[in-house]
């Protein structure tokens, strides 16, 4: 390897590590369906080559997944609980009348 191609290695260190953080940041807004045409081509880009950005992206994606589950989950005994809470209301309220 010649001097030229050790410095130039040398310097894609740093660029590639801004370059992932600038991509795991926009993890959530890729997921959302939020980035704009030229980040969401770079960051696919990015994705495809970085292992580390790709697991980083399969992480918070798995875990947004079982977020909205776990909240979905809740949602659906809230509302079994509201129904329970609105029948006993309706039948108080029409023994009252």
């Amino acid at each position: 390897m010649s001097n030229s191609q050790k410095k130039e290695k040398k310097n894609e260190a740093p660029r590639r590590y801004l370059l992932c953080r600038r991509v795991q940041k926009w993890i959530y807004d890729a997921i959302d369906g939020n980035l704009d045409g030229s980040n969401y081509r770079i960051f696919l880009y990015h994705i495809a080559k970085c292992s580390y950005c790709r697991n980083k992206l399969k992480k918070e994606y798995s875990y947004l997944r079982f977020i909205r589950k776990a909240l979905r989950a809740r949602f659906i005994a809230l509302t079994a609980d509201t129904q329970k809470i609105a029948k006993s209301l309706w039948a108080k309220l029409s023994r009252q009348v």
